[in-house]
């Protein structure tokens, strides 16, 4: 999803992908992720370039809560219940689309559905913990 414009895109790659990302790459363009290593990945395994700028949610919670004891987990539901956003998903859900995207496919119709949800629950969490993070700035 684009932040801006609330442009989104969904799109499956598991199958083959496009030889470029689906949104442009410009010089203002900032890829925002939490725990941005699983999206690089996912960008080398493709050829993609990288954005030229990567805001990691994850490393900048670590960086304003470490040492600081805090009922929660440093994850995004961690980061979601610290700044009291509300989110339609539990650490269940998650674990268990990691595990059916780690087992590899092929995939039934339902589990790329599912995927492709979970993966959008994550985006959209994001879009609300970003301007949390950065005290409504944005």
């Amino acid at each position: 999803v684009e932040y801006w414009t609330r442009r989104h895109v969904r799109e499956w790659l598991w199958d083959g992908a496009p030889s470029a990302p689906p949104f442009d790459l410009t010089p203002t363009t900032a890829l925002v992720a939490y725990a941005a290593q699983a999206e690089l990945s996912c960008f080398l395994s493709l050829g993609w370039p990288f954005p030229p700028s990567i805001i990691d949610l994850f490393a900048e919670f670590r960086v304003m809560t470490n040492g600081l004891r805090f009922p929660g987990s440093s994850g995004l539901l961690g980061a979601l219940e610290h700044y009291g956003i509300e989110h339609n998903t539990d650490q269940a859900r998650k674990d268990a689309m990691r595990a059916l995207a780690i087992g590899g496919g092929p995939f039934t119709q339902q589990e790329k559905d599912d995927l492709m949800d979970y993966c959008d629950e994550d985006v959209f969490a994001l879009i609300k913990l970003l301007p949390a993070m950065n005290g409504g700035a944005l």
